[in-house]
């Protein structure tokens, strides 16, 4: 399990039994380095780098997106558009 970014929160709470069980190994990562970043866009451009996104909202509901994030009650990215 790799966790990057801690956009749901500070805490981590797992089962431990699952990580003795299963073998599991939990490594924490910054998400990359910047010069990682033209990398990154030749896989997005190429198809091989899907991002999930949950749903697309006007910027004036940037305030419900939020809520929805905080509450869990959405998987994938948020997008705010100007349109």
């Amino acid at each position: 399990m790799v966790i990057c970014g801690a956009t749901t929160g500070h805490e981590l709470n797992i089962d431990a039994r699952f990580l003795f069980v299963k073998q599991w190994q939990i490594i924490g990562s910054s998400m990359g380095t910047p010069n990682l970043v033209p990398e990154i866009f030749s896989h997005y451009a190429s198809g091989a780098l899907k991002p999930v996104v949950g749903c697309v909202m006007p910027m004036s509901e940037g305030a419900e997106a939020q809520r929805l994030l905080v509450k869990n009650e959405i998987f994938g990215k948020i997008v705010l558009s100007n349109a």
